[in-house]
């Protein structure tokens, strides 16, 4: 980018959607309801369960995959052209395990800290044959997510833009072919197939369809950086103005209401990978970055600083966050008790980066924790690719 105001304005969107994502965990572990898609819009919604809050709280996983599109093209796709695709994968496999050690510790918390889990239900889950909790989903999601867009990158750098795009609209076209089909993958792949194409509307989005919200990130960055007028910033304008569209046409036919209702409810437009649910987070995405830029550009160094170490650890932010929910207490779902604690919980997972930080400097458990994921992953992923003679 031209300038650090849009770094840090960068940071600054990507800590508040985490922090959105960890509201919306925050309401489901106290039990408050968001599957509003059945009620009316006129039955009197407290504002705890009013659905234009929780249809807030529902773009954060849309908008994060934007977030991770813009870095792919931002710090990666610069990285490869400098130091080329080696480089590149031992980082990204370095990442898609520590999404995976964050999946396994999430998952096992949740299995034995919730009805008595056994070790059968964890290897289960651990191989992606039995269903996670809801706080270990995103980081399953990017143990996969994070392979198969490098894979994309190798083409875009191998081939083209072009084919890159080509390969990614027929990957959509296949998930969506699939689903039509009503074909179910046999055990133990069935998980496997709601997670990569959205098979039985079950879920989303899926990881074939999110790649077209990773691609806007990643124009998003190119157009950023270049500040021209290329293909690029024309398909970026043309997916903005496509997405303005797409939700208009649907809030003109079902009105604002309904509209939110089923977008707060994870069984609708998310569930079923419906275009209009990618729409409205690109709207999203958009509306809040030129916000955070508003609000970052007249503040002073000292609070820049402390967005950037905020906003740069956010998934130490979203990993402890979730950890805490396991044993944050009950409380009253109505009134100013509830958003009292969850500024709380909030701020107690803000504080995690603080421990963390303090915790690598002090404790050796951490400390070697910290060599292993920094030194021993990347070293091992390297010798397995030279002995491979990957990409020689």
């Amino acid at each position: 980018m031209p300038t650090s105001k849009r770094l840090e304005s960068f940071d600054l969107l990507r800590l508040f959607f985490v922090l959105l994502a960890l509201t919306a965990h925050f309401r489901v572990a106290q039990g408050v309801g968001y599957e509003l898609y059945k009620p009316t819009a006129t039955q009197g919604l407290n504002l705890v369960k009013l659905p234009y809050h929780i249809t807030v709280t529902r773009t954060s996983m849309s908008v994060l995959l934007i977030v991770f599109g813009f870095m792919l093209e931002y710090v990666y796709a610069r990285l490869w052209r400098a130091k080329g695709p080696l480089v590149v994968l031992e980082k990204m496999m370095t990442r898609t395990v520590i999404c995976y050690l964050a999946f396994l510790a999430l998952a096992g918390l949740a299995i034995y800290t919730q009805g008595g889990g056994t070790f059968k239900t964890y290897l289960g889950t651990s191989l992606f044959v039995y269903s996670e909790d809801g706080k270990a989903f995103l980081f399953k999601y990017y143990t996969f997510l994070i392979p198969v867009v490098f894979l994309l990158m190798w083409t875009r750098f191998k081939f083209g833009l072009l084919t890159e795009l080509s390969v990614i609209l027929i990957l959509v076209l296949l998930a969506e072919a699939v689903k039509a089909s009503g074909i179910a993958l046999p055990n133990p792949f069935g998980l496997l197939g709601e997670t990569f194409f959205g098979i039985g509307n079950k879920m989303g989005p899926s990881i074939i369809h999110s790649l077209v919200l990773v691609t806007f990130g990643g124009l998003a960055a190119s157009y950023t950086a270049t500040r021209k007028l290329d293909v690029r910033a024309y398909l970026l304008i043309f997916l903005a103005l496509l997405s303005v569209a797409s939700v208009g046409a649907e809030i003109y036919q079902l009105g604002a209401d309904q509209f939110a209702i089923l977008m707060a409810s994870t069984k609708t437009y998310r569930a079923h990978n419906s275009h209009v649910y990618f729409a409205f987070g690109v709207i999203s995405f958009l509306c809040f970055w030129a916000v955070s830029w508003l609000i970052v550009w007249p503040l002073g160094s000292k609070v820049k600083e402390w967005i950037s170490y905020y906003g740069g650890n956010t998934f130490i932010i979203f990993l402890y966050g979730n950890m805490l929910l396991f044993i944050f207490p009950q409380v009253r779902t109505d009134g100013a008790a509830y958003f009292v604690a969850l500024a709380i919980f909030l701020s107690l997972s803000l504080a995690c980066v603080n421990i963390y930080d303090w915790a690598s400097k002090n404790l050796r458990l951490v400390m070697t924790y910290n060599t292993f994921i920094r030194l021993v992953i990347p070293k091992a992923i390297h010798f397995v690719l030279v002995t491979l003679h990957f990409m020689d």
